[in-house]
């Protein structure tokens, strides 16, 4: 892609997705998928909850377009079928996941256990793969954990990005604001760059109706859905650099949604810790997964700012890590500096006013 073709795409991702949020809030509503204020929520009055629908839907319809135009968009062969597959059966799954959470809630392992599936998909069928852990003093290869480790990961963001869904316009801010990361790291004409302006677009869309006072929330179905899409384009976020894995890159490209989940996992493992006792370390182990009103967020608010500028101050740090890691991939890119070459022979010259014997 070159020129204009990816700001085209962004676009029609955006209005397409602005479009469809009516269409997702009467859904929403038909099926009760509906936030009520309560000691844990922000929004002081029903909020309908399915905006997924808007994302999922604008990101196969701007994608479906492109395929169609893909010859002057260069997309034909931009794209491995066997990858886009994996992707997209991983995409669906944990979108419908994200549906029926938001229309009859879903307990906590019945989602962990559909998204192992979805990131099982994208790993090893995809060959969405880690197999080094990459600095720039030197690289290790990760063998039979590459699996494990990359499936860990594409989780990790999911549930990240999934937590960081509690205030107007956070999620789809922050994942906005590191999609862009990706896509300057690696350039706009990898394929993991399409997906990723598409996305970008679809964030944007979605913010003109949720951000504060917002009419509509993502819920299970957009965040599920962002957080994969997130989990798996960051592995790709050093191949303007190198085809491995840098390990600091990624983490700040989503650094936000990490922190997030790490604090509150940490938080709520630790809360009434009894160190020797086993049955309490599997009382933490439970707990890390309970929803609770102490994240990022709402440590903001409890310092006295209102949604928007707590809003504004978590795009920035965002877009402050997604800068640090765009730094890195090019300081780390860069070859190294040549050797000047040391002449074939010696030469030295005497003195003008030596004289010779």
């Amino acid at each position: 892609m070159s020129g204009l073709q990816p700001y085209v795409l962004a676009l029609v991702s955006a209005v397409t997705c602005a479009a469809l949020v009516p269409f997702a809030k009467r859904v929403a509503e038909a099926l009760g998928a509906i936030d009520h204020p309560d000691a844990r929520r922000l929004n002081q009055t029903p909020i309908p909850r399915m905006g997924g629908i808007a994302i999922f839907g604008s990101f196969i319809v701007t994608l479906a377009l492109g395929f169609i135009v893909a010859s002057k968009l260069g997309m034909s062969t931009a794209f491995n079928p066997r990858g886009s597959l994996a992707f997209g059966a991983g995409a669906v799954a944990v979108f419908l996941t994200g549906v029926v959470d938001d229309v009859k809630g879903l307990r906590p392992r019945t989602k962990l256990l559909c998204e192992l599936l979805a990131a099982t998909l994208v790993t090893a069928i995809g060959g969405c793969q880690l197999q080094l852990l990459s600095t720039p003093w030197g690289s290790v290869d990760i063998g039979w954990w590459t699996l494990p480790l990359t499936i860990a990961w594409i989780v990790g963001i999911t549930n990240a990005v999934n937590l960081l869904d509690g205030m107007d316009g956070l999620a789809s801010g922050v994942v906005a604001i590191a999609l862009t990361a990706i896509v300057a790291a690696i350039g706009i004409n990898h394929a993991s760059s399409i997906l990723a302006i598409i996305l970008i677009g679809a964030c944007v869309g979605f913010l003109v109706h949720n951000s504060h006072p917002a009419t509509i929330f993502m819920g299970d179905s957009g965040s599920l859905f962002l957080g994969m899409s997130l989990g798996v384009l960051s592995t790709y976020a050093n191949v303007k650099g190198s085809t491995s894995f840098v390990v600091a890159i990624p983490l700040l490209v989503v650094g936000l949604p990490l922190t997030d989940i790490l604090w509150a996992m940490g938080r709520r493992y630790v809360k009434g810790l009894v160190p020797t006792s086993l049955h309490s370390h599997a009382a933490g182990l439970a707990r890390m997964f309970v929803p609770d009103k102490n994240h990022i967020h709402h440590r903001l608010l409890a310092a006295g700012l209102d949604q928007r500028r707590a809003t504004y101050v978590l795009y920035g740090i965002q877009a402050l890590a997604s800068l640090v890691a765009l730094y890195l991939v090019v300081s780390w890119s860069k070859p190294a500096a040549p050797e000047a070459p040391l002449p074939a022979t010696a030469v030295v010259q005497q003195p003008r006013d030596q004289k010779r014997d």
